[in-house]
C-alpha cells in the first residue's frame, strides 16, 4: 500500500513538473518568427515570408521578459516584356523594436500578456527605365524614418514542450518624417518638395501569426 502511494505521488509530481515545463521560464531566451509584420488589416497582402519580424525575448522572471524585433524587406522587381528595355523597382524596408511585456498566468500552455515597445523603421524606393534607344530614367520615392511606440496585448500557446504559436495586437503611436521625391533623366535631376513630418495613431494586428522556441 505504501509503495502504491509512493508511486502515485512521483506520477503526479512528475505531471506538474512536467506542465510547468511547457512555458518559458526565468533566465529562458525565446525566438519566434511573425508573419504579418505590416499587420492583418494592411492594405497590402499580410502574409509576405520575406516581410516577416524575427523577435527575440529574455524572461528576467517568470512573468516578465524583454524584447527585441528585427524585420528587413528587401524586394526588387524587373521587367523585359518590352525589347530592349528593362524596368526596375526597388523597395526597401527596416524596423526595429525593443520592449517589455509583463506575462499573467493563464493556464499550463497559455501565456497572455500585455507589453509597451520603442520602434524605428526606415522605408525607400525608386524605379528606374533602362532602354536602348532611351535616356536612362530613375525615380526616386521619398524616403520615410519613423519613430514610434506600440502599446499591445497577446498570448503564447505551447503546441508542445517549448513550442509555442501566437497572435499579437495593440494600438501604435508612430511619428513620421517623409523625404523629397526625386527624378533622374539622363544627366538631368529634378528634386521635388519635402513633404514633411506626419504623426499617426492606429490600432492593428502587428502579429497575426507567429511560431517560436523557448
Amino acid at each position: 500500500m505504501k509503495k502504491l502511494l509512493l508511486i502515485a505521488l512521483l506520477v503526479c509530481a512528475f505531471g506538474v513538473m512536467n506542465a510547468q515545463d511547457f512555458k518559458a521560464l526565468k533566465g529562458d531566451v525565446t525566438t519566434d518568427f511573425s508573419l504579418f509584420n505590416r499587420g492583418i488589416l494592411s492594405e497590402n497582402a499580410p502574409v509576405e515570408l520575406n516581410n516577416g519580424m524575427l523577435k527575440g525575448r529574455y524572461f528576467l522572471m517568470d512573468d516578465l521578459a524583454l524584447r527585441g524585433s528585427f524585420s528587413l524587406y528587401n524586394h526588387t522587381i524587373k521587367d523585359t516584356s518590352v525589347k530592349d528595355e528593362t524596368k526596375t523597382k526597388k523597395d526597401s524596408r527596416f524596423a526595429f523594436g525593443l520592449g517589455a511585456e509583463k506575462h499573467f498566468a493563464g493556464t499550463d500552455r497559455l501565456s497572455p500578456y500585455v507589453g509597451a515597445e520603442l520602434t524605428l523603421s526606415f522605408q525607400s524606393g525608386k524605379q528606374t527605365i533602362d532602354a536602348k534607344d532611351k535616356d536612362y530614367a530613375e525615380l526616386k520615392n521619398p524616403s520615410r524614418f519613423g519613430i514610434g511606440a506600440n502599446l499591445l496585448f497577446g498570448a503564447d500557446y505551447y503546441i508542445a514542450k517549448r513550442v509555442y504559436m501566437g497572435v499579437e495586437a495593440g494600438l501604435s503611436f508612430l511619428h513620421e518624417s517623409v523625404g523629397a521625391s526625386s527624378e533622374k533623366i539622363g544627366g538631368n535631376i529634378t528634386t521635388g518638395e519635402k513633404k514633411g513630418t506626419s504623426l499617426g495613431i492606429n490600432t492593428n494586428l502587428f502579429a497575426g501569426f507567429k511560431l517560436g522556441y523557448a
